[in-house]
């Protein structure tokens, strides 16, 4: 999934008053920009848990009292992975 179409995807959620990328120095975590913003509430999606969470993300929220709320959305139905994966496999129209 694009990042474009993520953003549209998230800001559609009456719920959600912003949404922020991380920038091009980013880790693959979120810790900048929740030491930023320091919501009240970091929400993770249906395939996220305590285990498979970047460790850093987790001590942080601890840090600054920031709860996270796991299963955002339900279970997870397909990830962008899986569509990539499934793409290679069909077959294409001559």
């Amino acid at each position: 999934m694009s990042l474009e179409d993520r953003i549209a995807l998230i800001e559609a959620v009456r719920y959600v008053d912003e949404v922020i990328v991380c920038g091009l120095s980013c880790d693959l975590t979120t810790c900048d920009v929740l030491r930023s913003v320091k919501p009240e509430m970091f929400a993770k999606g249906g395939d996220r848990t305590p285990e498979n969470m970047p460790h850093s993300e987790v001590e942080l929220c601890e840090k600054l009292g920031i709860k996270i709320v796991y299963g955002v959305g339900g279970g997870k139905v397909q990830s962008s992975s899986w569509i990539v994966k499934n793409c290679k496999k069909a077959p294409t129209k001559p």
